[in-house]
């Protein structure tokens, strides 16, 4: 067993602990945890101190990974973990990696952008998106004020990891001048006088030209397969008829893909041949 721990002065009050990890190893033999610890206690590399496992952790010792193991994935995650009486005083910020001598995979853990705010003002919750079908410029997004902040502050990150803040007045919030087929991952906070609140969790998103329509999800297993008052036939020429009414909110839109079901296993469907017409 072996630590990654930085010793920390705390005045006491709420504090976020937030960080960035991935770490794979095995099962509950392999894993990574977190935790805050006083400074009185020692941290020697090789076996694990008294009561540390995959879900618990030593008297006095303050779990910032939810409670239990971190382990089992090879992408990197984001981990947020708010303390609300954190008592004033020394501790340590413990990154443990705990293993035995057979099998597990790579990668071993990592740690990355480490942070550790107190949390003066409440920071909103809830966040989500909104897309609009067809128009991949603009997202709308809307979250919880826990607060009585009047103003927000929103940080867009894009594929690039190229970081746009923009300036809220008003709950919800539309984003313009977005790129189309680019995703991106927001997160917004409080804005009180010259002060701001902790960042919210983030919500990811990637806005779209391309509309979805399904005329029929394949479940139907009968002959006469109702579309729009219309019927599909399952004979030599079926069609599928959609009234013209039922497309008038799409403008300039391409069409992107078809998927075509086949409702009769016996049936000879590799020979099928299919006409288009819009």
């Amino acid at each position: 067993m072996v630590y990654a721990a930085k010793l920390f002065s705390f005045t006491g009050g709420k504090y976020e602990f937030s960080y960035d990890w991935r770490a794979y190893g095995e099962s509950s033999y392999d894993y990574l945890r977190v935790a805050l610890v006083p400074a009185a206690e020692t941290l020697s590399a090789g076996d694990a101190p008294s009561g540390f496992n995959s879900s618990s952790l030593p008297t006095g010792w303050t779990a910032l990974d939810g409670g239990s193991k971190l382990n089992l994935v090879s992408t990197w995650q984001n981990k947020s973990v708010t303390i609300d009486n954190v008592a004033a005083g020394n501790y340590y910020m413990v990154f443990a990696w705990r293993n035995d001598g057979n099998d597990g995979s790579n990668p071993p853990a990592a740690i990355d952008n480490v942070s550790i705010a107190l949390e003066k003002y409440p920071k909103p919750t809830g966040l989500a998106c909104t897309l609009t079908p067809g128009n991949g410029t603009i997202a709308t997004l809307n979250w919880t004020e826990n607060g009585t902040a009047p103003a927000w502050q929103i940080s867009v990150l894009d594929g690039s990891s190229v970081e746009t803040i923009f300036n809220a007045g008003t709950n919800p919030f539309q984003l313009t001048g977005l790129t189309p087929e680019t995703a991106y991952t927001a997160k917004v906070r409080a804005v009180i006088g010259n002060e701001t609140s902790n960042w919210s969790a983030p919500v990811s998103f990637t806005p779209t030209n391309a509309y979805t329509i399904t005329v029929n999800d394949g479940t139907e297993t009968n002959y006469q397969v109702p579309i729009y008052s219309n019927y599909a036939y399952r004979t030599t020429k079926s069609q599928f008829i959609i009234p013209a009414t039922s497309l008038s909110t799409i403008t300039y839109a391409t069409l992107q893909k078809l998927t075509f079901y086949a409702t009769v296993e016996t049936a000879s469907w590799g020979n099928a041949q299919w006409e288009v017409y819009v």
